[in-house]
């Protein structure tokens, strides 16, 4: 058995050890300064690459209702078995602000998540704005 470098074996742990994908999101950001710094070999560029790919993510228009509630597609809900209270990381975005706010959300049994007032605020939305919803979360394989 060859030797392995020290890359090697930080990747070779980090795949038995890290199984949240936002956890692999986190240290992304983190080990691409590992990467250049080191000067890993392409194999190991395409290992790491692939353990620490995004999460799934989802992006549809969304309206603002009132209450601050925003409505996830059915067809979004069956595709990632979403259940009444699963916690989902949103990022919202406004075409007339031209910025965009992230933060966490818990599915309700309707299939809507409030949007935090401090959020609302940000984006200067109203009900009946037009937003850009972007969905993250880990699909039922990760768990």
């Amino acid at each position: 058995m060859r030797n392995l470098s020290p890359a090697e074996k930080f990747l070779s742990f980090f795949d038995e050890s890290v199984s949240s994908s936002v956890l692999r999101e986190r240290f992304k950001k983190g080990l691409v300064h590992v990467i250049f710094r080191h000067k890993m070999s392409g194999k190991v560029m395409k290992r790491l690459e692939k353990s620490l790919s995004m999460l799934p993510e989802e992006e549809f228009p969304a309206k603002l209702q009132i209450g601050n509630r925003i409505q996830v597609p059915v067809l979004i809900r069956w595709k990632y078995r979403l259940d009444p209270g699963d916690v989902l990381r949103v990022r919202l975005w406004s075409r007339r602000t031209l910025s965009g706010e992230s933060f966490y959300a818990r599915l309700g049994k309707d299939g809507r998540f409030t949007v935090p007032k401090i959020v609302v605020e940000e984006l200067e939305a109203k009900p009946g704005t037009m937003l850009k919803c972007t969905l993250y979360f880990e699909t039922a394989e990760e768990e």
